[in-house]
């Protein structure tokens, strides 16, 4: 892929790459880190997330279809970051609760990242005359504040208790 972006459209195009990779790299790795989750709330949670990641990959597929797109391989150096610090969290977690508030965090963590990315795509596509495009980015946003509040009520009031009382 060139490089240079030198316009609106050309940027639509790069954000649209680093989040198709993101929501492929959760889909492959929020498996695995569900194996480690005690919560069964949390792990519902985690299937919800990988829902929403695997309908933000489709529909950017489409767009890559609608728009021309050639669909190059764009790597999220972000997701990428996020998940291999979850990894050695994990690894390094000795208590379960412990260790689902670190999948919290990651999955808050994650759900941010594509709300500011879906919201800035939602923009561009608006722009560039892409006006069906920024309403579905819009609705997959929602989706994501959706999954976040739902792990911060669940963080509040059950999994942060559980782990500060782990260390007593």
């Amino acid at each position: 892929m060139n490089n240079t972006i030198e316009n609106l459209r050309e940027l639509f195009v790069q954000q649209s790459l680093l989040l198709y990779d993101t929501a492929m790299r959760e889909q492959s790795e929020l498996p695995y880190i569900a194996k480690n989750i005690s919560t069964p709330e949390l792990k519902e949670l985690v299937q919800k997330k990988l829902r929403s990641s695997k309908n933000t990959g489709d529909f950017l597929q489409e767009v890559f279809h609608t728009m021309d797109i050639r669909h190059e391989v764009e790597k999220s150096a972000c997701c990428e970051c996020i998940l291999t610090q979850t990894e050695e969290l994990i690894d390094r977690s000795k208590d379960p609760y412990v260790c689902d508030a670190v999948i919290v965090n990651t999955l808050q963590q994650l759900c941010h990242n594509n709300i500011v990315s879906l919201g800035s795509l939602a923009s561009y596509a608006r722009e560039i005359g892409q006006k069906e495009i920024a309403f579905s980015l819009e609705g997959l946003s929602a989706e994501e504040e959706n999954t976040d509040k739902e792990l911060a009520r669940l963080a509040k009031h059950s999994i942060n208790r559980k782990a500060s009382f782990s260390i007593m």
